[in-house]
Order: C-alpha cells, then sequence, then structure tokens
C-alpha cells in the first residue's frame, strides 16, 4: 500500500507541535510499516515555506523515508469530480 501523508501531519514533526509531534510520528512509522510513504507536489510546496533550502526539506523527508511523487496530468480532476 502506498500512503500519501499531508502537510499538516510534516509540520507537526518538522515544528514539532507539542500537541500533536507524538500522534504524527506514530502515524507516520504505523503507515511505513504498511508500504511506502509518498507526498505529492502540492504537499511538497507548503512544505518549502518552511525550510530554508530544498536540499533541507529533502533530508527531513529521506530521513522520514518519503518520496516525491508529482501528481499526474489530470488526476486532481479526477480526485475533485470523486
Amino acid at each position: 500500500m502506498i500512503s500519501a501523508i499531508d502537510t499538516n501531519i510534516l509540520l507537526d514533526i518538522a515544528r514539532p507541535n507539542p500537541d500533536f509531534v507524538d500522534a504524527a510520528s506514530e502515524m507516520i512509522a504505523l503507515a511505513s510499516t504498511q508500504g511506502s510513504l509518498v507526498i505529492s507536489s502540492v504537499v511538497h510546496s507548503e512544505l518549502a515555506a518552511h525550510f530554508p533550502s530544498v536540499d533541507t526539506l529533502d533530508e527531513f523527508l529521506r530521513v522520514l523515508n518519503i518520496s516525491y511523487s508529482p501528481l499526474a496530468e489530470g488526476s486532481t480532476w479526477q480526485a475533485g469530480q470523486a
């Protein structure tokens, strides 16, 4: 199974929110046992505002074993219709 991770979960870890960091970390750990983890281009761009460089963001994602998976053309339309 592939799990797509949303921005808010990653921000709870990147900028540790004491109310949510443990739950977010546990969800990432659980999802990683069930398959690969990915983020979309939208999530990547939203995260970019919170990191000093793309290298820092990429390292953060690498440590969490999360891959960048850009959205295929037309898939956002199909998702919206569903």
